[in-house]
């Protein structure tokens, strides 16, 4: 498909919102023999400049210009961590057409979407981090697909749930560990102790459903069942603690329980992959209030939080003050009420692609914006104490 102007403002501005540093351009220039000849540059073979070019160099003005306000500023932290693991891949062949290529790609993505297109700050932390054992930015970790994990990431996992953190992992949780032994017992590695489950039973289907069963709490009232994948794995409930959130025929397949100073929750399958790319309804509310259960509110949100295509907000922080990105993915234009975290007063801001500014006083912590952006166009608005 051809590449337009919107698609490189997107495409450049979603990585700066994300806290890229820098950005590379493939190409400036087509090649001029191959596959690739009818276009991928961003001005013609004969030299004449395109929409797309004019986009990115508008782009590169923007970014010229305030150079120092952008490189001073971070994404504000977020609190969330979903773990890439990729030996999850060394297990049943995940290379394989005829196996399952989708299963650990699609089980971050279930997840990650909804954090993401809800305005909720997430990081994939590597699986190593668990293994370092510094997980103190976080408030809750989720582990999907963890059928092999090593016995140093389990003991870190274990550390984060005794001080405090929350913990959400899958079915087959450490099933295997870095040298390709099996477990004994389900979840691995002294993980059953942790998750307060044993594995019972197990079954492979292409779309298991988990019946929810304990309406009143929070995490899933209102919720019918949410859709897995690959594995039905029910449990054995070990903890006193224990609180049954959802059942596969009749069995224990949800489990909450506390551990320590943190709480875990056992998922008996793969909600994540069940949840992408099709999302699911309940899937998606229940993954959304894995943040409100870990006691994480959101920097900054807008009155379209988890609309499809997502009006995408990222708030970044510096000793100049905060810069603000709206990233709207609709064809459409978007009136949007957005409100934004930060200490009580008076507030300059200047939107730095339009030059637009106003004056915005914040009350009780909350600065609030009303903003109307263009259909894939975006807004950086730098949000300044007076």
């Amino acid at each position: 498909h051809p590449v337009t102007g919107p698609d490189q403002r997107l495409w450049a501005w979603s990585a700066i919102a994300m806290g890229a540093r820098a950005i590379n351009v493939y190409a400036w220039y087509p090649m001029s023999s191959g596959y690739e000849s009818g276009g991928y540059g961003l001005i013609n073979l004969d030299g004449t400049v395109t929409e797309r070019a004019r986009s990115t160099g508008a782009i590169g003005r923007v970014v010229s210009a305030n150079q120092a306000l952008f490189l001073g500023a971070r994404p504000v932290p977020a609190h969330i961590g979903i773990v890439y693991n990729p030996l999850a891949q060394l297990v049943g062949g995940a290379q394989r057409r005829q196996d399952y290529p989708e299963a650990h790609r699609n089980s971050l993505i279930g997840y990650y979407r909804v954090f993401a297109e809800n305005n909720i700050p997430v990081d994939f932390i590597h699986r190593t981090e668990l293994e370092k054992g510094d997980l103190s930015q976080y408030a809750l970790i989720i582990v999907p697909y963890p059928i092999m994990l090593t016995r140093a990431a389990a003991a870190g996992l274990r550390r984060f749930v005794e001080q405090g953190g929350r913990a959400v992992a899958e079915a087959r949780l450490a099933w295997n560990d870095e040298r390709c032994f099996a477990a004994e017992v389900i979840p691995g590695a002294g993980l059953h102790e942790v998750f307060g489950v044993r594995e019972k039973h197990v079954w492979m289907r292409r779309e298991p459903r988990l019946t929810i069963t304990d309406a009143g709490d929070v995490l899933v009232a209102g919720l019918q069942t949410l859709r897995g994948a690959l594995y039905a794995s029910t449990v054995d409930v070990l903890s006193k603690d224990a609180r049954v959130l959802a059942t596969i025929d009749g069995e224990p397949a949800i489990v909450a329980t506390r551990h320590g100073k943190g709480e875990t929750l056992f998922i008996g399958s793969y909600i994540g992959w069940g949840n992408h790319p099709e999302l699911q309804r309940d899937n998606t509310e229940f993954i959304r209030r894995l943040a409100n259960w870990a006691g994480i509110t959101k920097p900054v949100s807008t009155s379209h939080d988890g609309a499809t295509p997502p009006l995408v907000v990222r708030l970044h922080h510096g000793a100049q003050g905060y810069l603000l990105f709206l990233v709207n993915y609709d064809s459409t234009g978007r009136g949007a009420a957005v409100t934004v975290d930060v200490p009580s007063g008076t507030y300059a801001m200047t939107e730095l692609v339009s030059g637009a500014t106003r004056t915005v006083r914040a009350d009780a912590g909350v600065l609030r914006l009303n903003a109307n952006v263009g259909g894939r166009d975006v807004q950086v608005w730098s949000i300044k104490r007076e």
